[in-house]
């Protein structure tokens, strides 16, 4: 697996993981992961993702992991 792979499959499952909390608090109303992740890849804007998931908020972002140098710590 490459290192963008990895990158890829480490954020794939925390979003899920994010998905799955959202989804358990009461009163909010959280698009299945299937429906979400159908726009992973292409180039919708936010506005339009929304309308079509009938979500009045969406939650973006990206994952960033640490360098470590050889010989280094892990901390």
């Amino acid at each position: 697996m490459s290192r963008d792979e990895e990158n890829e499959y480490f954020a794939d499952g925390l979003s899920e993981e994010l998905l799955n909390v959202l989804a358990k608090i009461k009163g909010l109303r959280v698009a299945s992961r299937t429906s979400a992740w159908s726009f992973k890849g292409t180039r919708t804007d936010i506005p339009t993702i929304a309308q079509k998931l009938g979500v009045a908020h969406l939650l973006e972002g990206g994952v960033r992991r640490r360098a470590i140098a050889c010989g280094s710590p892990r901390n």
